[in-house]
């Protein structure tokens, strides 16, 4: 398991086979992540739309680095130099204050709550 300072995010709904395959690929990475599934996360769903300009998921972020989705994702672990100061961040750097959006959990529409993984 890496160590790491700072934060992955990777903002999913459950079942979406993107989200799912992005989440094996920083598992089998050794990649530590926080998994907020934005269907139970309302507040959620419009932060992310204001911050990336997109509705699609999973949207990933390395601290407060957007990677975007998963096929970003497969490009960024190919392109070893990208990868490297992806890693390199989280490593080293801890997330800017307020940069990323993991919500508590009483903020779920049900029992739902953002998960850390692998455990």
């Amino acid at each position: 398991m890496l160590e790491t300072v700072g934060q992955v995010v990777v903002y999913s709904i459950a079942g979406c086979p993107h989200c799912l395959a992005a989440k094996k690929t920083l598992r089998d990475s050794g990649v530590p992540f926080i998994d907020v599934p934005v269907d139970r996360f309302p507040s959620v769903q419009n932060w992310l739309q204001e911050k990336t300009g997109q509705t699609s998921v999973p949207q990933i972020f390395f601290n407060e680095t957007f990677v975007g989705g998963n096929d970003s994702l497969q490009r960024a672990i190919k392109d070893e130099e990208e990868w490297n100061k992806l890693l390199s961040d989280i490593q080293t750097n801890e997330p800017k204050e307020g940069a990323l959006n993991i919500p508590h959990p009483s903020e779920a529409t049900d029992a739902a709550v953002p998960r850390i993984s692998p455990n």
